[in-house]
């Protein structure tokens, strides 16, 4: 059996010459077009539950994103070098609340009988 789909799911970073506090949202990276409608309704689905900013479902050549076996993405939930970010990321609440906001994404993916 196969997988349906692939989903890496991270906490992001930043460069030591990027202001941290800057940095902050959620984006969803996929290689090939038919694993974007995945990496949107992931984006999307976090961005409505959670309120962080919208960095969108962009294209990245990762070696996670670029399987053929099924709709693979690299999804960045949040920052945690940025202090205001890391808070809610170790909430245990948002913590539940990403992960709900994640298995509804997943569950619009699925064909319905």
């Amino acid at each position: 059996e196969t997988p349906d789909l692939f989903i890496a799911v991270h906490h992001n970073s930043v460069e030591l010459v990027v202001d941290a506090n800057e940095s902050r949202g959620t984006e969803c990276y996929y290689f090939y077009k038919w694993h974007k409608p995945l990496a949107e309704a992931l984006v999307s689905n976090i961005v409505d539950t959670i309120g962080r900013a919208n960095r969108e479902a962009q294209y990245g050549y990762y070696y996670v994103t670029r399987s053929t076996v099924a709709p693979s993405v690299l999804l960045e939930v949040g920052f945690m070098v940025n202090p205001a970010e890391y808070e809610s990321i170790t909430d245990p609440l948002v913590t539940d609340q990403t992960g709900a906001a994640i298995a509804e994404a997943i569950l619009a993916m699925i064909p319905k009988a």
